[in-house]
């Protein structure tokens, strides 16, 4: 199995606002459908996490992933 974690960090959002910001986007993400990301801690820090367990996984499946939290980043940074 294979994991990936990252966090995203959009232009002028203080380091202070990332966790609460990377929370809502995996909510959204997971509410949309579209992946069902998971979370963990790197050094107290809230990041998305992504367990490939899939040997049908393809680069498209996560192309959509990265896209969709962008997309929502985007929409939540922009609203706070």
């Amino acid at each position: 199995m294979n994991v990936v974690c990252f966090r995203l960090r959009p232009n002028g959002v203080a380091e202070a606002e990332l966790n609460a910001l990377n929370k809502e986007v995996l909510l959204r993400v997971q509410e949309s459908g579209v992946a069902v990301p998971s979370s963990t801690l790197l050094d107290g820090k809230f990041a998305l996490r992504a367990a490939i367990t899939n040997h049908g996984s393809r680069r498209e499946d996560f192309e959509v992933l990265v896209t969709a939290v962008r997309k929502d980043g985007k929409r939540v940074a922009e609203a706070s």
